[in-house]
């Protein structure tokens, strides 16, 4: 039988089994941890690496946290003052409210990206740049290189086709 160990409060812990979907375990965890029923909550292991339970409540616990391990309770609150949706990720264990090293780890500081690495923007217009060439002369017979066209799930290089309405589709008087 598998089981987590939750610590929170003065250094109390309780026993839970992870065998079931993360909604079910944090509903138990609120209800036995003296939580409130509207407070967001998660789970970090003891080195503050947060397992994020609380961002997919349909998958079992089982997945996200390690049988028989220890994990401190989290309460998650967004920030107030800032203009931004950034959360604070409080620990529920007294013992660690002012573990600056756990803390650190708990509440990653954003990174900025660097000058040197390319963001994701930048990859995407790569990419759209490399599919909107111009077309080259080709240097073996100077003729220039024609794109490929696609008619009905064939493909035919150097070939163009249009699309003519049939005959007898519109009739004018």
């Amino acid at each position: 039988m598998t089981f987590i160990t939750v610590k929170f409060g003065d250094n109390k812990s309780e026993i839970f089994n992870p065998n079931c979907r993360n909604t079910s375990l944090i509903d138990n965890i609120k209800e036995r941890c003296d939580c409130e029923k509207d407070d967001c909550i998660s789970l970090s292991d003891e080195r503050g690496i947060l397992k994020k339970i609380h961002l997919n409540l349909l998958d079992y616990a089982s997945d996200y946290l390690e049988p028989r391990g220890v994990f401190i309770l989290i309460k998650i609150e967004k920030d107030e003052h800032s203009d931004e949706q950034d959360l604070i990720y409080t620990p529920l264990l007294d013992s660690l409210e002012q573990d600056q090293k756990f803390l650190d780890r708990l509440r990653p500081k954003p990174k900025t990206p660097s000058i040197n690495s390319p963001s994701k923007d930048k990859k995407y217009d790569l990419k759209r740049r490399r599919s909107t060439r111009a077309i080259m002369p080709n240097n073996n017979n100077n003729k220039p290189r024609t794109p490929s066209t696609v008619v009905k799930g064939r493909q035919y290089r150097g070939q163009s086709y249009s699309i003519s309405p049939s005959k007898g589709s519109k009739k004018s008087k």
